[in-house]
């Protein structure tokens, strides 16, 4: 048994006490301290246990690289992501090191993510576990900083419009768009999602201009090559996925639209129509990395949902079936499951 397996099975016995610690309780400062070691002690035993799957890539570039390669359009359209990993590596001299200062500074913001949304506790080690950032820790990394970023994005926003804020004005939001393009400069797929950010400020004719531009986006993606980032599963498996997510959270809400949350309703429909076109159009790999970040925009929305429609043991029940259900595809990846039970220790200097 590997560190990192050991470890997983930790958070998830932690994921489920939590769920049944009393809601009504407040969440003292402390609790998110815990919350933060808990975080960094998973990623210093991810770092410590060596590269998987694609960090070795990760590892080879950035030894190799120098400021001046960032002339190269490659590097240079997602700047954020390869300049912060690269200025770690060079004030840190230690790869592993410089990850784990990156995987840090991304659990403070799912954390600030996680309260902006008004989600319980356990929500921060659901997020964790589940595959596609269990996966982006090893794998897709730049698309995992884009998504956390982009989920912080839309939570700045969301509990803007929440507190009955002025939201009819980008300035207003100015950080939610500055998290927007911290997120797309990051990794470039993120920008398939921009229409979500008005679509939750209700701003439906700007989220038509730029539905278009996502299309736009989809075209290019579909004509750039990338390496598999899920092992061998089948895109048509992860749209399955993604159509009976946006399935159950329609159930939920019984088919009835409320027009206080509106915007919650075009979101999950807009998902579901943008993975419907990448899947009909795009190449496998460039579907499942739209499906990866809808699976976690989801995980929010359904998540939302079962603490605004249900009580007691019944929406403790639900979070429960939901956790599983969202945890559970890991053990469908040959590449998630190589970085749970397979050891490559290098450690941290």
């Amino acid at each position: 048994m590997t560190f990192e397996f050991f470890f997983f099975i930790v958070l998830c016995i932690l994921l489920f006490l939590l769920i049944f610690q009393r809601e009504n309780k407040e969440v003292g400062f402390a609790m998110w301290i815990f919350m933060f070691l808990v975080g960094s002690a998973w990623f210093y035993i991810v770092r410590i246990q060596g590269p998987d799957v694609d960090i070795n890539t990760y590892y080879r570039v950035l030894s190799e690289m120098a400021w001046y390669d960032f002339k190269n359009d490659y590097f240079l359209r997602e700047f954020v992501s390869w300049g912060g990993l690269f200025s770690a590596y060079q004030l840190f001299n230690d790869l592993p090191f410089a990850f784990f200062i990156i995987d840090t500074f991304l659990i403070f913001i799912l954390i600030k993510t996680t309260v902006n949304f008004n989600l319980p506790v356990f929500f921060f080690i659901l997020f964790l576990c589940i595959f596609p950032n269990i996966m982006g820790s090893q794998n897709i990394y730049r698309q995992y900083i884009a998504t956390v970023f982009f989920l912080y994005s839309i939570s700045i926003i969301y509990n803007n419009v929440s507190c009955n804020k002025n939201c009819n004005v980008i300035t207003n939001n100015f950080w939610g768009f500055f998290a927007f393009l911290v997120a797309f400069f990051s990794h470039n797929v993120i920008g398939v999602f921009f229409p979500i950010l008005f679509i939750i400020l209700r701003q439906y004719f700007f989220m038509f201009v730029f539905s278009l531009f996502s299309i736009f986006m989809m075209i290019y993606m579909a004509s750039t090559k990338s390496e598999g980032v899920t092992g061998y599963i089948d895109s048509y498996f992860f749209y399955i996925v993604i159509f009976s997510l946006c399935v159950i959270y329609f159930f939920k809400e019984r088919l009835i639209i409320k027009k206080i949350y509106l915007n919650e309703y075009v979101v999950v429909l807009y998902l579901l129509i943008l993975n419907t076109v990448s899947y009909v159009f795009l190449s496998s790999v460039a579907t499942k990395r739209i499906i990866l970040v809808s699976f976690d925009i989801l995980l929010i929305f359904i998540f939302i949902i079962i603490k605004r429609n249900d009580r007691g043991i019944n929406r403790r029940l639900q979070y429960i079936l939901c956790s599983i259900l969202f945890i559970a595809p890991i053990i469908l990846s040959d590449a998630v499951l190589d970085f749970l039970f397979t050891a490559n220790q290098v450690g941290i200097k």
